[in-house]
């Protein structure tokens, strides 16, 4: 599809975006459920939540790439998004937060898990 129209990109982000918040809130329940210890049960747990929050990213980064580099940064700049917590900021502090948390969550899970 041809995200050439930005609010169209925006409403389709913005859906993926709160279906990822879900999906944090999820694994931040568990990492409380433990005390933020990620254990063998809590990584199995949390093992089922990633994939949807990489497809649902995956999906967020196809749009944006349909976008002229312009579009994409003011997209990124000016649509604010809101993190699992309520806080909103802008998409790119979302995109660069989310990005080092899903590598740290998945590293770990994979450490714990073999």
């Amino acid at each position: 599809m041809d995200y050439s129209n930005s609010s169209a990109a925006i409403y389709k982000i913005n859906g993926y975006v709160e279906k990822i918040n879900i999906q944090l809130k999820n694994i931040i329940t568990i990492l409380k459920e433990n005390g933020n210890d990620i254990n063998y049960g809590s990584a199995i747990k949390i093992s089922k939540f990633l994939p949807s929050c990489v497809d649902y990213y995956e999906q967020i980064t196809n749009i944006l790439s349909t976008m002229p580099e312009y579009a994409q940064f003011t997209v990124k700049m000016d649509n604010n998004v809101n993190r699992w917590d309520g806080q909103s900021v802008s998409l790119m502090d979302w995109i660069t937060a989310f990005e080092i948390n899903l590598s740290q969550l998945i590293e770990e899970v994979e450490r714990v898990t073999r």
